[in-house]
């Protein structure tokens, strides 16, 4: 199931980043949910944690965690902190490009510390993944999906795009649900490969459905909530099926 990254709290911070810095370096992403840099800086970080399988990226709501955010002096948003050996080595903040996220990174930690897969280029790689889904060459994709680091294969861009791959290899079986609901589910799933989730998530929740295809809906509308880059959205999402 697609993860988003970790979100970290006044009692899980000294564990998760102070002491887990011990073992390999931790960045922190400061950021709020209203803040758009925050959200532009979401898909770097991504391709970041791909290229460099060894870090541990975990996020820290300004909002959330006020205390928190004045403890370390976060003055603007987002602010990216870089834990190495359980002290803070780095901070940045503002607005940054993919580029200055790498150069950010290389400033402080060793070739050793920054890829543990030499030979991997995240943009590349995606980019060559993408292709393979949009032919639906899906053998050829598990095949090299098979070669890459399990750091790689559990960071979020790369869970996402296995959601997009499930998506499009999904087959509804008619004898098993009523057809129209079957054509609804496959519908909502393939605007969800597409990463158009209100779309799809609304085409569900509009389903006047009985009990038992309920279960049904909750097991194709789940799955897509959990994927939603926007975790605020998808709570409301999550509350109105809840509601019904």
């Amino acid at each position: 199931m697609p993860k988003t990254f970790l979100q970290v709290t006044d009692s899980s911070f000294p564990a998760l980043v102070e002491d887990g810095s011990m073992h390999a370096p931790v960045l922190v992403d400061v950021w709020a949910p209203h803040c758009a840099p925050c959200r532009a800086l979401e898909p770097w970080l991504n391709t970041l944690q791909l290229s460099m399988p060894n870090l541990t990226i975990v996020k820290l709501n300004a909002e959330a965690e006020v205390a928190l955010a004045q403890r370390w002096q976060i003055k603007q948003l987002p602010t990216l902190l870089l834990f190495v050996g359980g002290e803070l080595q780095a901070r940045a903040a503002g607005v940054i490009t993919g580029k200055q996220l790498q150069e950010f990174m290389a400033s402080v930690l060793m070739p050793t510390q920054i890829n543990a897969t030499d030979s991997l280029n995240a943009p590349a790689l995606l980019a060559e993944l993408e292709q393979l889904i949009v032919s639906e060459q899906f053998e050829v994709l598990a095949q090299k999906i098979a070669t890459l680091p399990d750091a790689v294969t559990r960071a979020p861009a790369f869970q996402l795009l296995i959601a997009r791959v499930n998506a499009r290899q999904f087959k509804p079986e008619p004898n098993d649900i009523h057809q129209h609901l079957a054509a609804s589910i496959q519908n909502a799933r393939r605007l969800a490969a597409g990463e158009d989730y209100c779309q799809a998530i609304e085409i569900l929740l509009a389903i006047e459905a009985t009990p038992d295809e309920r279960e049904i809906i909750a097991n194709a509308l789940l799955p897509i909530l959990d994927t939603m880059p926007d975790r605020r959205r998808a709570h409301q999402y999550r509350r109105l099926w809840l509601q019904r």
